[in-house]
């Protein structure tokens, strides 16, 4: 749960407090938008544009259509260098 208490932190889910002890309680939504952010971490989507996706200024299929082709684009600088070691 250290991701979450760091995505918590930037800003990105604000999950409610249980009254009695004060410990953080994660609800269905809250499960939701960790997935999701988890998802676009994995493609090494940046923390800023995560926010822009979940406050809703831009598009998740936006931010994931750019970021396929900015993957695609460096493993074709990859594959050229592979070309360029052979």
């Amino acid at each position: 749960m250290k991701a979450a208490v760091f995505y918590e932190k930037e800003g990105l889910i604000e999950p409610g407090r249980n009254n009695e002890n004060q410990y953080r309680e994660y609800d269905v939504q809250d499960v939701k938008k960790l997935k999701r952010i988890s998802l676009m971490r994995k493609l090494n989507v940046p923390i800023p544009e995560i926010k822009e996706v979940m406050d809703g200024t831009r598009s998740f299929s936006e931010v994931i259509d750019r970021q396929r082709a900015q993957i695609a684009k460096e493993r074709e600088e990859q594959d050229a260098l592979i070309a360029f070691c052979d």
